[in-house]
């Protein structure tokens, strides 16, 4: 019956998936519980069971869904980049470091800590130069990667590897939302998706109230008010 006929099919290409389609140390992780492959028994041919989509993640880190999905593969300890749909490694396992490709660039690291971004073919289009710290997210995002320093600052380039913003700022929000909170010299500014300043850091605090409406707390002089990224009073 059609039961028996796909379970007969599912597992013919779970031992597919696994001797033909899935490098070794994909299925050894799979099989070590540190990641899941999959829809094995259905991804050896042009079906699949179901889909499990991250849209946050998906949306904000340039995952591909129709085209080649590409991730980051480890072998002997260093880290590569791997087709998903192939199983094919893209780019050898040669680098210390490597974080997800976005804006088509992914940031690499070298046996000396320095971090570059590569293209897709493994060409770097940003050389080797920004010393790497431990915990730092480099991911381009809406052409723009914030850097941190060695000394603790932040800055942002843009995909040619120049300074948008030079690293004086003592603190610097996350690039997801579309406006950005800036920190210097324990006074506060804010700044738009395309870095214009909103607010120049002049200001005793800044938090951000509502991304959709564009509202923001100011507090200047002791006194705190709600206005909008624009600078109309609310409150």
């Amino acid at each position: 019956n059609s039961t028996m006929r796909d379970y007969m099919a599912g597992e013919a290409s779970r031992d597919l998936v696994r001797r033909y389609f899935m490098p070794e140390d994909v299925m050894a992780a799979h099989d070590e519980g540190i990641i899941h492959v999959h829809d094995t028994d259905y991804i050896s041919g042009p079906l699949h069971n179901c889909d499990l989509i991250n849209l946050e993640d998906m949306l904000q880190n340039g995952t591909v869904i129709s085209g080649t999905l590409i991730d980051i593969c480890k072998r002997n300890g260093k880290r590569g980049f791997l087709n998903v749909n192939t199983g094919k490694t893209l780019i050898r396992a040669k680098y210390r470091k490597a974080f997800i490709f976005s804006d088509s660039l992914a940031a690499v690291v070298g046996k000396d800590r320095k971090v570059g971004f590569i293209r897709t073919d493994g060409s770097f289009a940003i050389p080797p130069e920004y010393l790497f710290m431990e915990g730092h997210d480099y991911v381009f995002r809406n052409g723009y990667c914030w850097i941190k320093t060695q000394e603790g600052h932040y800055g942002v380039i843009d995909k040619s590897g120049e300074w948008v913003l030079e690293p004086r700022f003592d603190y610097l929000s996350d690039h997801t939302s579309n406006a950005f909170i800036v920190s210097e010299k324990e006074q506060y500014g804010l700044l738009d998706q395309d870095l214009n300043w909103l607010y120049e850091p002049i200001y005793e605090d800044i938090r951000i109230e509502d991304e959709d409406k564009r509202t923001v707390y100011v507090t200047d002089g002791g006194i705190k008010r709600l206005l909008t990224y624009e600078g109309k009073v609310l409150e």
